[in-house]
């Protein structure tokens, strides 16, 4: 988050950021059925807020009840007649079928990202900054921390990130590698293993004990990258990133070399585990 940024937990379960130019207002993973007394507790210091924009993050929930849509549709109400703009992002294709049926959707105004939401609000449009950093890289961390726990469980350390030499070449033998395209910049990531590294996590994970990389581990390998980046992906577009969904593609060979065809070096982050060492490697050119 930028340090203009401030970030502020007004109960258990709400969270709202205030960025520079717009008010967002994330839910909950899991609401509870009394999260609707919640969000009308905060509606008072929300509206009073200085910001032409607000945008609700319904952080892709399926299950948001009446009473929570009736609250939320109050405060908008509110917001309006105070001559601030609302949008939505991250509005499942279920909740939004739903908003239609009950014709709150344009109170609603599902969008895909920041950035639209900003448009439609004739605010200036939001460009990532000039380099990789910190910003970019930590929804990657974060990602990867959450999917090998969830998906795996197994605890990570994370290391410090650092450039790839030119020509350094790293121990790999199972790489899932994800081209990133979106309107401010070009590149991909890879989610590299050793084969033994990789071996121990597919058996932590299914319960199957391989010798060697199969098809099957192959497909695993894929679907953490997967879930890795859709998390990610998520949270940067959030911050103005317009990243679409892609399919890794997964590599296998004795001692690979993951190449990108970018003019900047590629950035590893690298991770340890009591199943072995590993690393992601991020490179991308931007505008």
């Amino acid at each position: 988050m930028s340090s203009a940024a401030k970030k502020k937990t007004f109960s258990s379960e709400v969270e709202m950021e205030e960025q520079p130019d717009l008010i967002l207002i994330r839910l909950p993973k899991e609401i509870s059925k009394e999260f609707h007394l919640s969000l009308e507790s905060n509606f008072k210091t929300w509206v009073e807020l200085s910001k032409k924009l607000y945008v609700i993050d319904f952080n892709f929930n399926y299950d948001v009840s009446r009473n929570v849509l009736s609250a939320l549709s109050r405060l908008i109400k509110e917001l309006s007649s105070k001559d601030k703009k609302v949008a939505s992002i991250n509005v499942t294709t279920e909740l939004e079928r739903y908003l239609k049926e009950i014709a709150l959707i344009s109170s609603f105004f599902p969008v895909k990202d920041l950035n639209i939401a900003r448009k439609a609000a004739g605010l200036s449009l939001v460009k990532p900054k000039s380099r990789v950093d910190a910003e970019f890289l930590k929804p990657f961390i974060e990602a990867t921390q959450n999917t090998l726990e969830t998906q795996v469980g197994v605890k990570l350390q994370a290391g410090k990130p650092f450039a790839k030499g030119k020509g350094e070449k790293l121990n790999i033998d199972i790489a899932g590698v994800v081209n990133l395209s979106c309107p401010e910049f070009k590149g991909a990531i890879a989610l590299c293993f050793a084969s033994a590294t990789f071996l121990n996590i597919y058996e932590k994970m299914v319960g199957e004990k391989h010798t060697s990389i199969t098809e099957e581990v192959k497909d695993a390998a894929g679907e953490i990258l997967n879930i890795i980046f859709g998390q990610a992906k998520t949270t940067l577009k959030n911050k103005g990133y317009g990243l679409s969904s892609v399919i890794p593609t997964v590599l296998t060979g004795s001692k690979l070399n993951v190449g990108f065809r970018t003019s900047s070096s590629a950035i590893i982050l690298p991770f340890k585990t009591d199943l072995g060492e590993f690393h992601i490697e991020i490179a991308v050119d931007l505008d």
